[in-house]
């Protein structure tokens, strides 16, 4: 997900969170997972734990997004980040040190 968002779409407005919830008298120990793009919930997934709750929630997002250009989805998501520039080493900034 990292990739296609921030490589692809050049959008960096993202995060992958899940969180567990304990286990009880009626219910087994579970794990719920949410990638949210501009403040918006694009997709989730649940699962016994974090690690597979995060996967199921970008399965279902690559679902989502699969197909969809740059512009588009610029547009349905209302994105408006720019490309973040490529570091350069400290003698490319500064010149050579004497």
């Amino acid at each position: 997900m990292y990739k296609l968002l921030s490589e692809t779409f050049g959008c960096h407005d993202f995060r992958l969170m899940a969180d567990e919830l304990p286990a009880d008298n009626v219910n087994p120990a579970m794990a719920l997972a949410g990638l949210i793009v501009h403040d918006e919930m694009l997709a989730s997934g649940q699962a016994q734990s974090a690690r597979y709750a995060k996967i199921k929630a970008s399965v279902t997002a690559w679902d989502i997004l699969k197909g969809l250009t740059p512009a588009e989805f610029k547009m349905k998501y209302g994105c408006e980040c720019r490309a973040i520039a490529v570091p350069k080493k400290m003698d490319e900034v500064i010149g050579p040190v004497v």
